[in-house]
């Protein structure tokens, strides 16, 4: 039945943007891309040393239409294996990751966004990191922040290119679930470009991001107030250091704050608070035109945190961990990318309620990103 609703829902937003599309004046631009991962297990990951695993991790089909300089709208589909290490697995399902309308300056220097949108801090610092098929950024992976969400955005733009203020209210399930409930989330990004008519240093930047939300869970607090009680809060800053299209490098800090108990008061013992950093670079091979100025070489480190406010000694850490990947990539075209990469995930993880069991995994990565548009 849910296959059936999300064809239907798929079928139907096909059918409504379609036809504005053909009658309306302006541009229609199609694309696809299809993320390709082979991983080879080099040590034992519960499924013996030399385990071979072959995945096509995303796909994703996209329509944009520009029905003038001041309306555009947006309709991707995602295809994913919702159960790829289930031994009952179905197979594969569709869901909508984009489908909203844009209007540009909706006021002067203001741009809106409506309908199911990206969450704009995790689209910007994956622009910036560009090797969302090797590993995706650290405060969606860490299962912190989602990749897109129903709501709403608001683009301020400074005058001359300094940077841009933006404010988003979204429903604070992300795209992949339904919402338990009335609250919303809201979020503050401020995106600040020192060098904008620079050409060697344009693409150099500041990120900060205030995230304050409420669990989507089923609020059952009565008479209590149940955003008083439980909180979802986010606070990260980073830094974008770009010399022209050859030298990039990232560095992040963020903090979180998470509580599901509706019954719990705001003490600090009752709210999990982690806190972590990320950093990663890309460096091209050349910058003359020829082959080995597309060979680039890539690395990423995660550190986190998990329970920075944990009493207990074993839940302080449990699930504290590093995450290390390294690698290069060659793009023989445009849109088509190859990367080969060596990964090391470290996590804490309590036995028997008694003692810290720090589990390490290394893999051996064969990375495909193709894009076609």
């Amino acid at each position: 039945m849910k296959r059936i609703c999300i064809l239907l829902l798929t079928v139907s937003a096909i059918l409504v943007i379609t036809p504005l599309a053909v009658l309306a004046d302006g541009e229609t631009n199609y694309g696809a891309e299809i993320h390709v991962e082979h991983r080879l297990h080099l040590n034992d990951q519960g499924m013996g040393k030399s385990f071979n695993e072959f995945n096509v991790k995303r796909g994703w089909f996209w329509v944009h239409h520009t029905f003038s300089d001041r309306y555009e709208a947006r309709l991707t589909l995602e295809a994913y294996d919702p159960m790829r290490n289930e031994s009952n697995n179905t197979g594969w399902t569709m869901r909508l990751r984009h489908a909203y309308l844009q209007v540009n300056g909706l006021v002067r220097y203001v741009d809106a966004q409506a309908g199911m949108v990206d969450n704009y801090y995790i689209a910007r610092v994956e622009k910036a990191w560009g090797y969302r098929f090797v590993d995706e950024v650290s405060l969606h992976k860490l299962g912190y922040l989602p990749e897109a969400d129903l709501g709403v955005t608001l683009i301020g733009k400074c005058p001359g290119d300094w940077g841009v203020l933006v404010v988003q209210v979204l429903n604070g399930a992300s795209y992949t679930e339904r919402e338990l409930n009335k609250y919303k989330d809201f979020a503050i990004v401020a995106d600040i470009r020192p060098f904008p008519k620079s050409p060697d240093f344009s693409g150099v930047a500041l990120l900060g991001q205030a995230y304050i939300g409420w669990p989507n869970i089923v609020d059952n607090s009565g008479s209590v107030s149940f955003p008083k009680n439980t909180e979802k809060n986010r606070l990260n800053g980073a830094a974008i250091f770009e010399y022209r299209n050859w030298l990039r490098a990232f560095a992040e800090v963020f903090q979180t704050k998470d509580d599901q108990n509706w019954t719990n008061d705001k003490s600090p013992q009752y709210v999990n608070e982690a806190v972590g950093f990320s950093l990663f670079g890309r460096v091209n091979i050349a910058t003359s035109d020829t082959w080995l100025a597309r060979v680039r070489v890539f690395s990423k480190y995660e550190w986190i945190d998990r329970n920075r406010n944990a009493t207990d000694p074993l839940l302080a850490d449990e699930g504290d961990a590093r995450y290390l990947i390294a690698g290069v990539s060659y793009e023989p075209v445009d849109g088509y990318e190859l990367a080969i990469s060596i990964r090391r995930d470290t996590e804490n993880h309590v036995v028997d309620n008694s003692y810290i069991n720090e589990q390490e995994s290394n893999s051996l990565l064969l990375g495909l990103r193709a894009l076609i548009q």
